[in-house]
């Protein structure tokens, strides 16, 4: 007897990802249905529209990685090594990110939801921005970083990570995990030279 291969909502939302990224909001769930192995019928038993398939497909995490390790490193630890490692996760969670957000938003499906952030605590420019302040408050506090203004700081170091996310999407390019990287821990070097403690240029 064949035995029964279950679909996980997560294949079907990543099929339907995949589809609506390439072709948006029009695209037929027939070719969702099949990329993701399942019938038209056992999506829609999951969704009740396409709409409703379109912005879970699409939607934006509450917490993304790089949250987690600003908020769970120690005040005083190595802020630099903690600012590279986030501005990693940042970047390659914008350059997810910005095909969702620009796709959701550029369809015009809004019986559901007006705008992809909707239902969201915060906007997440704000949220963001936010854990990074907070983040360059602590490492203030303790003399790990230089003082200063704190959402200033936070602005630049996510304006920067956003804007190359961006341009890169614009592009159509698809940087490998090393560009990232690359890209990445060169935006905090550059910015840690006004960031970082007196002595910053040997802090490294």
């Amino acid at each position: 007897m064949a035995r029964h291969v279950t679909i996980t909502d997560e294949q079907i939302l990543r099929a339907a990802r995949k589809v609506f990224l390439e072709d948006g909001f029009t695209a037929p769930t027939s070719r969702i249905a099949q990329l993701a192995g399942v019938s038209e019928g056992s999506i829609f038993k999951r969704y009740s529209t396409k709409e409703a398939l379109f912005f879970a497909a699409l939607e934006i995490p509450e917490l993304p990685e790089w949250h987690r390790l600003l908020k769970e490193e120690g005040d005083g630890a190595d802020a630099l090594a903690t600012l590279r490692s986030a501005a990693i996760e940042m970047l390659t969670y914008f350059l997810e990110m910005f095909p969702r957000m620009i796709t959701a938003i550029g369809s015009r499906v809004g019986s559901v939801h007006a705008h992809p952030f909707d239902g969201m605590k915060e906007p997440p420019h704000a949220r963001d921005r936010a854990v990074v302040e907070a983040f360059i408050r602590r490492q203030q506090a303790v003399g790990a970083m230089r003082t200063g203004d704190a959402a200033a700081m936070a602005a630049l170091l996510l304006g920067g990570i956003a804007h190359h996310a961006f341009v890169t999407y614009n592009f159509g390019t698809k940087p490998t995990r090393a560009e990232i990287q690359t890209t990445a821990c060169g935006a905090v070097d550059a910015l840690w030279l006004g960031f970082g403690p007196e002595d910053a240029t040997t802090n490294r």
